[in-house]
């Protein structure tokens, strides 16, 4: 049965000790049987947990309508329970209220509550529209074009107001940086509570009109306005078959025999309980099961179909890639340019109702669906045979991976896209074909199939992180997501480079830094790889090590001072300032623990310790946590943990001095409406707006040191205009750009230590409302009558001085900027 299917969000949702022993765990593991008997108590287990957690409640000040309702449930090898609770209110899901439990084997209850949200007081916990009403305004702002196949999911939540949704950005290729995002932008007046109650709201578009999306709202379960809204992206008998791969050469497959003599991608022995999505169609499939893409010609919706029916050898794939199903010599329409690049060559089943790409059921297309069976498998495995993790979300839930997916628009059918993801809705991966030799990747651009074990190991590791951590895919938390996945990805590729036997991971070769380059086949060699964990400045947006502003940037560059941590404590740092292992944050260099060792720690570390909105200090005392828990206090493998993380600028190993801290100061400080209603949440807290054509002033902090002279970066020209020179004092007079709607960046560097420095935004605003080449007094006033009163007949300021048609957001910006350019003496 061909399934419906969901399409990619944003880009890919994606240390060599020589001599490194086995892992020697100070607590030891408990036997098969022990393991066994504690489980059987599990249900007592979190009882007490639970129990504890409400005895807590009121030093907390979480106030007596406090709840917890286990979210996740875990027991590691040394008996421990871990038990992530969800927050509640007088029986609501406190959104993003978060706290994990640990019940030691011998009963004793230990709590991580930093996640938690107190002082919650609702003025009423009835709400006045109904789900329902909730569902309707969500997909009124949705507005789909195409057919719903699956009703949205709603829940009402208590939610806090200061996660308020409202000017987003989102990262621009083009220019390299983040830039306003008008699609995604909230303009909602905040709350003057603290908490409301409101509808999460969850929808997915699988279709022709609209492709794949996996969009998520929270809806004001009173007022009914828009609170926040965020993207989610995000058989037969067993048999042995054999596949041959484009990655990895010979490989095995684990395959399903049907009684007609033919066999299927289906993995029985990995998945007990039936596939979510499969099952909403009244199917129930068990098994790691590999698709490929179809569409159906009458609905128009995009969809997949399982690898099965054809095969009758049980050898799949010939180790090529198959040529682009795209007819490039076909012009339908040459008036019409987005019909220029010619069609995609379609399959047809018998009766016409289903396509797919030519080619797919090919050996040459089977080999893509090889290495994302073999990498779906090896994952799996690396997980249950390192870890004892039962699949994804530990419970052993059969998940699937599609490949040759179909993107269809009313422009046609692109099934090329540089991209591989985890989709949360359906409890599945896609692989994308990449764009590697299309026209609109010309020259070194484009890459190919994204089946690459690193890439698959990522995106499955996402799966594990949502089902564990639950880390929010923003700011630094976000940043040690997408890490988590580059690290755990890695070593699903060391197991499978080691042979997938045992529960051990082997290191990489000492000296082999192509290892730690993140999908490095699949990219263009020209372009490099995607991420480089060794050094990640090498791709010349992500970040080394922390400093103030790290947040600002995508979370797949924020990624990089984790990504290099785990580095350092896996291989060590060179004291060799030549070398691209070295860090200036800790010179002297220091040995690394391993893969085996470092694995393990950071696994304990993400299941048991880390909250949901853990920013690097939170990451750094979680790994601390597990390095004592595996090794003991004032082991060489916690020092190792120090040391990797100072060697990145995330706290001090021991010894060390302290270090010029470089900041800029909170401008919009909790409470303010452009830190409530910004997203994320407080990703304006720190930026200073500014007049056009005006002399101002930046603040900058130094501390730590007697010197506290910066060097402050120029920010770029626009391509008409020069922005002027800042001073190290933070004199600047700002050029005269006829707009505001763009972020500018800016860099602090202290003269004291240059490793040592910070980033921020700057916001330029025009405020010449009334078009005299002044700015004025008159200027302000006129912007606040004529937006405090529309229809007032004051003249309404010019188009490029606006940005939310006027209301709050512009009279927050004009004030801020006419009082920095203006100041009060």
């Amino acid at each position: 049965m061909p399934f419906p299917f969901p399409r990619p969000a944003l880009a890919l949702v994606f240390a060599l000790a020589a001599g490194a022993g086995p892992l020697t765990a100070i607590t030891p593991t408990l036997s098969p049987a022990q393991i066994a008997g504690i489980q059987a108590q599990q249900a007592v287990r979190v009882a007490k947990a639970q129990a504890q957690m409400v005895q807590l409640s009121g030093q907390l000040n979480l106030g007596p309508g406090a709840g917890f309702v286990p979210r996740h449930v875990s027991t590691t090898p040394q008996g421990r329970t871990v038990v992530h609770f969800s927050q509640t209110y007088e029986g609501y899901r406190v959104w993003a209220g978060q706290a994990i439990a640990h019940v030691e084997p011998e009963g004793q209850v230990k709590t991580l509550t930093q996640g938690l949200k107190a002082g919650i007081a609702l003025s009423s916990t009835q709400a006045k529209l109904s789900p329902e009403q909730a569902q309707a305004i969500a997909l009124r702002n949705l507005a789909p074009r195409g057919e719903m196949k699956l009703a949205p999911k709603v829940e009402a939540v208590v939610f806090p107001t200061k996660f308020t949704g409202g000017l987003a950005t989102r990262f621009d290729a083009a220019k390299g940086r983040e830039v306003l995002d008008k699609d995604m932008s909230l303009f909602t007046k905040p709350s003057a509570e603290a908490y409301v109650l409101a509808y999460e709201v969850r929808t997915l578009l699988a279709n022709k009109q609209d492709g794949h999306q996996e969009m998520s709202y929270i809806v004001d379960a009173n007022t009914g306005a828009i609170l926040r809204k965020w993207s989610e992206l995000k058989m037969d008998a067993p048999a042995q078959g054999t596949g041959n791969s484009f990655y990895r050469g010979s490989v095995p497959l684990s395959t399903s025999s049907a009684t007609d003599g033919t066999f299927s991608l289906v993995a029985q022995d990995r998945g007990t309980l039936p596939q979510p999505y499969f099952q909403q169609f009244g199917i129930t499939q068990v098994g790691l099961t590999t698709c490929y893409g179809n569409i159906d010609m009458n609905a128009g919706l995009t969809g997949f179909e399982v690898y099965k029916g054809l095969n009758t050898t049980n050898s799949w794939g010939d180790g090529t890639i198959m040529p682009f199903a795209y007819d490039f010599s076909y012009v339908p329409d040459p008036n019409d340019w987005t019909r220029w690049w010619g069609a995609t060559n379609l399959e047809f089943s018998a009766d016409g109702l289903f396509a797919w790409l030519q080619n797919a059921q090919a050996p040459n297309g089977e080999t893509t669906a090889v290495d994302a069976h073999y990498g779906l498998s090896t994952t799996w495995d690396f997980y249950r045979n390192v870890f004892g993790r039962n699949g994804i979300d530990d419970q052993g839930t059969s998940t699937f991976g599609v490949v040759h997916a179909i993107d269809a628009n009313w422009f046609g059918i692109y099934p090329m896209y540089d991209n591989a993801y985890w989709a949360p809705w359906y409890f599945g991966m896609v692989f994308g074909d990449g764009t590697e030799g299309t026209p609109w990747a010309e020259g070194s651009y484009g890459m190919k199939a994204l089946t690459e074990i690193d890439v698959t190991g990522h995106e499955l590791t996402h799966g594990v992180t949502e089902y564990s951590a639950g880390l929010i895919y923003s700011e630094q938390s976000g940043g040690i997501n997408e890490a988590t996945s580059d690290i755990l990805g890695k070593m699903v590729q060391a197991y499978a480079d080691g042979g997938t036997q045992g529960a051990s991971i082997p290191s990489f070769p000492t000296g082999d830094l192509t290892k730690w380059e993140v999908a490095r086949h699949s990219v263009n060699p020209a372009m490099g790889p995607l991420r480089y964990m060794y050094k990640p400045s090498l791709d010349h947006a992500s970040a080394d090590g922390w400093y103030d502003g790290i947040e600002l940037i995508d979370v797949h560059f924020s990624s990089g001072p984790v990504n290099r941590f785990y580095f350092f404590l896996t291989s060590g740092a060179s004291s060799n300032p030549s070398s691209l292992s070295y860090s200036p944050y800790y010179p002297a260099g220091m040995n690394g623990i391993g893969n085996d060792k470092a694995a393990h720690l950071y696994y304990k570390a993400l299941t048991e310790y880390m909250p949901s909105d853990a920013d690097y200090l939170a990451a750094r005392t979680a790994t601390i946590s597990a390095a004592q828990d595996l090794f003991g206090p004032g082991s060489p493998e916690e020092l190792a943990v120090m040391q990797a993380w100072s060697a990145v600028n995330v706290g001090l190993a021991p010894g060390q001095a302290p270090r010029p801290t470089v900041t800029f100061p909170v401008i919009n400080g909790a409470g303010s409406f452009l830190d409530a209603n910004a997203v994320p949440t407080g990703i304006l807290k720190k930026v200073q707006i500014f007049p056009t054509s005006t002399p101002v002033k930046i603040s900058v902090n130094v501390e730590n040191s007697a010197n506290t002279a910066v060097d402050f970066t120029t920010p770029s020209w626009h391509g008409y205009a020069p922005a002027g020179t800042i001073q190290p004092d933070g004199t600047w007079t700002t050029p005269n750009w006829p707009y505001y709607e763009d972020l500018l960046n800016v860099k602090a560097s202290s003269q004291a230590d240059a490793s040592q420095f910070a980033m921020n935004r700057v916001l330029l605003v025009d405020l010449d409302c009334d078009l005299d080449n002044e700015i004025d007094a008159l200027d302000l006033g006129t912007t606040a009558m004529s937006w405090s009163k529309p229809g007032s007949g004051f003249q309404t300021p010019h188009e490029s001085a606006r940005i939310a048609g006027g209301w709050d957001w512009d009279l927050v910006f004009f004030t801020q900027a006419f009082t920095n350019g203006f100041p009060v003496k």
